[in-house]
């Protein structure tokens, strides 16, 4: 990736969000964090 930017060829600024509407299983979390995506779990209802 850092070549990418490097060449240009991706801004620095580049940013991807996945939101899932119910929790992933183990293994496809596990696989995204292999990619260099940080999980974060967010309360199911942060307003109550």
């Amino acid at each position: 990736m850092t070549y990418l930017c490097v060449l240009t060829i991706i801004p620095y600024q580049h940013l991807s969000i996945i939101v899932f509407k119910e929790k992933p299983n183990n293994e496809n979390l596990e696989r995204l964090k292999s990619y260099n995506y940080r999980i974060y779990n967010l309360p199911k209802y942060p307003y109550s």
